[in-house]
């Protein structure tokens, strides 16, 4: 509807409540004869009102008929049918000793990341189980909490962690104090800018597909349904047949998989499921950069 006949609407409403209501008391004899006339005139005009209403009023929902597909999987359905779960409701206990051991001789290099929910990120070199390892990423997080501690679970089960504890952070103008630290293994490959610059670069449907069906996959296998689906959260690289591999990366919104249907009838239902949590994910994170 337009501005005129919402306009129109609203009057027509306010004239309809203010009128009086018609009772069914016995007429006085001075109004005996002017007042049925004034009761059929206002039935009339209430009458009008409301066929015009429902003529011109914008139906809000379609009708129940016409809905032939069932809403698709959400992550609060997936969390009330216990079918994922919060990683430290039930594990934490041991999680939160993970940043007490020092960790010291970090060889920094160049800073990869920033962001809200950690102090930093940078390439790192240190000495690890013999020998120096110069393949990994070191993240800093501001606070000992339950976000770190989900991080270091979930980064264990998907096979990335190399260690977490404390360090000193580059950068901090206190050199004596130590902040929490995860030392993860660097993943080879593109970045979602350096993928787009290259020839014929996947569309955003493309870019879906292939993050979704990742997560999906590593949700049935390592028990970790990623949720910070972002294009920026994976690294890419191309098969020797051209086709586009994903690796995810960025495990600081995570859920633990409690119901794993992998090797049964199930799989394929399951897996259709998570790929539905994760692409509903990137349309969310889609919807709060368009309202930043």
């Amino acid at each position: 509807m337009n501005l005129t006949q919402n306009i129109r609407l609203f009057f027509f409403l306010f004239v309809a409540l203010a009128l009086p209501v018609i009772h069914s008391a016995p007429l006085s004899p001075e109004h005996k004869g002017a007042y049925p006339a004034q009761a059929s005139r206002l039935l009339g005009l209430r009458g009008r009102i409301r066929d015009w209403y429902r003529k011109f009023k914008a139906p809000i929902l379609p009708p129940p008929t016409t809905i032939n597909r069932p809403p698709p999987p959400t992550l609060s359905w997936l969390l009330e049918n216990k079918v994922i779960g919060y990683i430290c409701h039930s594990l934490c206990k041991n999680e939160k000793k993970v940043f007490r051991q020092k960790i010291d001789g970090i060889e920094f290099g160049e800073q990869i990341q920033g962001g809200f929910q950690n102090y930093g990120m940078w390439n790192v070199k240190i000495e690890y189980e013999g020998r120096i390892r110069s393949d990994l990423i070191a993240k800093f997080f501001r606070h000992n909490d339950l976000s770190g501690w989900s991080e270091v679970k979930a980064l264990t089960m998907v096979k990335l962690l190399v260690m977490s504890g404390k360090a000193k952070h580059p950068w901090h103008p206190d050199s004596r104090q130590m902040f929490p630290v995860i030392i993860m293994i660097r993943k080879e490959g593109m970045t979602y800018n350096e993928l787009q610059s290259t020839p014929n670069p996947p569309s955003s449907a493309e870019m879906e597909q292939l993050l979704c069906n990742q997560v999906a996959k590593d949700a049935l296998e390592y028990g970790i349904l990623h949720d910070d689906n972002q294009f920026k959260n994976a690294i890419y690289f191309f098969n020797d047949d051209g086709s586009i591999a994903v690796t995810v990366v960025d495990y600081g919104v995570a859920y633990l998989v409690l119901i794993n249907k992998k090797g049964t009838k199930e799989e394929k239902r399951q897996r259709d499921f998570f790929y539905a949590a994760c692409v509903e994910s990137i349309h969310r994170f889609k919807y709060k950069s368009l309202g930043s």
